[in-house]
């Protein structure tokens, strides 16, 4: 998102977009560690009941629903911060002009052009 403030353009570090980047990053993140709990699952039923194996594919399988339990909980977090922040982001929607213009053009110095009709 770009933004102009008095002619300059500047990009966007609004935090609406940061948080919207990180929930479609953890989002992604959390569908393929889903897909990864199954896949562990099909592997333990096809070891065949290789104690080995099915060690292997079930503390991987167990490292994975840790991991789906912390991005859950890091999307309710991300989504209590966005609800709660009322603020405008500064950058977006500045109080003061982030650029002052470098000229002041008075009254007596600008002309009226006749338009024609």
């Amino acid at each position: 998102m770009m933004t102009i403030n008095n002619g300059h353009a500047s990009k966007c570090l609004c935090s609406s977009q940061t948080d919207d980047d990180c929930r479609r990053d953890l989002l992604h993140e959390l569908s393929k560690r889903l897909v990864t709990v199954c896949r562990c699952h099909r592997y333990i039923m096809n070891a065949n009941g290789n104690v080995g194996a099915i060690d292997f594919w079930s503390n991987i399988r167990q490292q994975e629903a840790d991991n789906i339990q912390r991005i859950q909980a890091l999307l309710f977090v991300l989504q209590d911060q966005q609800a709660t922040r009322m603020e405008p982001c500064m950058l977006c929607n500045p109080a003061e002009p982030l650029f002052a213009p470098a000229v002041h053009l008075s009254h007596s110095t600008s002309r009226r052009i006749p338009v024609a009709t």
